[in-house]
């Protein structure tokens, strides 16, 4: 039942306890319970167990309090919905209800650990050995960093494509440290490093624009990107 609070509607503030229900669909419940929604209120949760933001950004997530409605949840800077990395499992969230939606007022992201997908994408490679991945997200850049040891390559014009963690905008500027060590210890210059929306490509610039054929192979990255 609700209970008075002597603050207008739109400056009160609300803890809602661990979150329930689904990644996409939360649910909270806050003691005192705000007796309806009004622009301005302020809501801290702590994100469930397995609740995680995920999905692309055609994915909404909401956020129902005290069963008073189902309301999206967006990101502060372009009203878009959340995405992988937006916030994790145990972090605390707040949102501020803007009158229509949850407006996402905090950095809830941390670093999460991936297995990315390493494909020729020209060539042929055969064995890696995936050392470190790890994504955060910060608003909607993406620093994603990871070290892949033990790649053999066996064509000459072979190049590597990594899956991305989070799709990313493949139009605006990326800013990215990529190095690539063959088997004798030597740096191989990169000429390339974005493969679309879902991939980041390395392209060795040795002679014939490859590495050719190599064994043990290692690729280490820490780039910073705009996601979608």
């Amino acid at each position: 039942m609700p209970v008075f609070n002597p603050n207008p509607l739109s400056e009160q503030q609300f803890y809602g306890g661990t979150s329930g229900g689904t990644a996409t669909a939360q649910t909270i419940t806050c003691t005192p319970a705000p007796g309806a929604y009004a622009a301005g209120q302020k809501f801290r949760f702590k994100v469930g167990s397995g609740l995680g933001s995920t999905g692309a950004v055609v994915t909404a997530h909401t956020l129902n309090v005290n069963g008073l409605g189902a309301k999206n949840i967006v990101n502060n800077e372009d009203a878009t919905n959340p995405t992988l990395g937006t916030w994790i499992a145990g972090a605390i969230v707040e949102v501020m209800y803007d009158g229509t939606n949850m407006v996402l007022m905090n950095d809830a992201g941390g670093w999460i650990n991936n297995t990315p997908t390493v494909t020729a994408a020209s060539g042929s490679i055969t064995a890696q050995t995936v050392i470190r991945s790890q994504f955060r997200k910060i608003g909607k850049v993406i620093m994603y960093s990871g070290v892949i040891n033990g790649i053999n390559t066996s064509a000459v014009g072979t190049t590597i494509d990594v899956s991305l963690p989070v799709n990313s905008s493949p139009t605006l500027l990326w800013l990215t440290t990529i190095q690539v060590f063959d088997g004798s210890a030597q740096q191989v210059p990169i000429v390339n490093n974005q493969g679309g929306v879902t991939t980041m490509r390395i392209a060795p610039a040795l002679a014939g624009g490859s590495w050719g054929t190599r064994s043990g192979v290692s690729v280490r990255w820490n780039i910073y990107y705009p996601s979608v």
